[in-house]
């Protein structure tokens, strides 16, 4: 229990231990503060009116007495200044008694009594025992007549342990209802952090799923960011699995490409070697080997265009197209290949000048290569902002869907074109692909009355 809802047992010591130091706290001040606050308030008023009474003479004293009485709460009483104590203490109480200020007990001794004939004040505090109060007095001497001042202090002990117990109820009560309450929303709290951990333990172990934590607060939150970084990891770990798996097809097809290459050297250097070599053996070596190299070369090619930094520039279209088609001027020209340019025009782009070039370079040449009606057209125009261009030739079949859902991997060649003298490796495409995917550019192929059409937005 306690491990389940750590966060909730610490919670919950805390509470009541401040609940706990805050009674205590309150307990102590009740009992040891307040009185001597309230002593010290009254104090105050005697130094008020002591003060006043300083800078009267007795007319104004007696004219103002009442009205000074009634401001401060207190009884002011004078008398003639006598050092002999009974007669002291006796005229203090007739006095106050009259001013029906009841008095218990009240004495000053002769010691005390000289001290005022001296110009001192005298300042007591008489618990009046059964009468339950006290009296705060000051005697002082004004033109040799003693004034008193006494302010009644009700007793706060029996007020005081009233409240304590009051406070007792009332912060148990409220501890009870707090720690109640604060359960009741740990189990809450918790209750979606329990879901957050299980999850975060079964993404550790590469299992993606959502949860659903609705809270409306940071655990929700929480929760939405947690989901957010599992579907994450889940399509890069998907990516990654894609990327392993074409990375083996990749060498499985690399080894394929290699293999019969590197055969037929070796037959052809047997041959030699026994001398069978009928004048073509040579020959043959070297195409094969020249057949090699490509490859190669277009492997790193492929490798460098993977790790290479776009270098953005403006540039128009129609400039790479014309350049293009005069590259492949002899070529054209050779197969007996006809090149229509549609919608010519200032199309300008912003991208990698040289990439792009790559890119059509590739797909005008793969149009020339295998057009079945020696045609080729180029359109070129705009489209919702953007450069639009189509590379259509003649085909003489149809294609499944699959094929041409395959055509951009490295090294597939369709049947109809495979074992052709005209076929490739198979890497042309691949590195279109690779090119327009780090353009963020749209591109598709698709048979459509009886031509095959690479289509792309840029």
């Amino acid at each position: 229990m306690l491990r389940n809802n750590r966060l909730s047992y610490r919670l919950f010591i805390i509470v009541s231990l401040v609940m706990s130091t805050v009674f205590i706290c309150s307990y102590l001040i009740n009992n040891y503060l307040v009185e001597r606050y309230l002593i010290y308030k009254n104090h105050s008023t005697l130094n008020k009116v002591y003060d006043e009474i300083k800078e009267l003479d007795f007319n104004k004293l007696s004219e103002e007495n009442d009205s000074m009485e009634k401001k401060y709460d207190v009884t002011i009483i004078w008398f003639d200044y006598h050092e002999d104590e009974s007669y002291f203490n006796e005229e203090v109480r007739y006095r106050l008694n009259k001013e029906k200020l009841t008095l218990n007990r009240i004495w000053l001794i002769e010691n005390t009594i000289k001290k005022l004939g001296k110009g001192q004040k005298i300042d007591r505090l008489y618990d009046q025992g059964v009468l339950k109060s006290r009296i705060l007095v000051r005697f002082f001497l004004k033109e040799g007549k003693v004034i008193v001042i006494g302010k009644t202090i009700p007793d706060s002990k029996d007020i005081i342990h009233v409240f304590n117990e009051i406070n007792l109820f009332v912060w148990s009560g409220t501890l009870i209802i707090l720690i109640a309450f604060i359960w009741w929303y740990m189990k809450r709290v918790t209750k979606p952090i329990e879901m957050i951990k299980d999850k975060s333990q079964e993404i550790a172990n590469l299992k993606f799923s959502h949860i659903e934590v609705k809270t409306g607060d940071e655990l929700e939150e929480l929760a939405n960011s947690i989901n957010t970084m599992s579907n994450n990891l889940a399509n890069t770990l998907k990516e990654l699995d894609m990327k392993n798996e074409h990375l083996e097809n990749l060498i499985s097809d690399i080894s394929h490409e290699m293999k019969t290459p590197l055969s037929l050297i070796n037959i052809y250097a047997h041959g030699m070697q026994d001398d069978l070599d009928d004048g073509t053996y040579v020959e043959g070596i070297i195409r094969e080997t020249n057949k090699l190299a490509d490859l190669i070369s277009e492997l790193l090619n492929l490798s460098k265009l993977e790790q290479e930094k776009l270098s953005y520039s403006h540039f128009y279209m129609e400039e790479i197209i014309s350049k293009i088609l005069e590259e492949f001027k002899v070529f054209t020209k050779e197969k007996g290949v006809s090149i229509e340019v549609y919608n010519r025009q200032a199309c300008e782009v912003y991208a990698d000048k040289d990439k792009i070039e790559t890119v059509m370079r590739n797909v005008i040449f793969n149009a020339i290569k295998y057009t079945t009606n020696k045609k080729v057209t180029i359109l070129l125009g705009e489209k919702d902002d953007r450069i639009d261009i189509q590379v259509s030739n003649g085909v003489n079949e149809e294609f499944k869907e699959e094929e041409l859902r395959n055509i951009f991997n490295p090294f597939y060649v369709m049947d109809s074109s495979r074992n052709k003298e005209i076929s490739g490796n198979g890497l042309g495409l691949a590195i279109v692909k690779s090119i327009l995917d780090k353009h963020n550019g749209q591109y598709q192929v698709y048979i459509e009355d009886k031509k095959f059409i690479f289509h792309m937005l840029l």
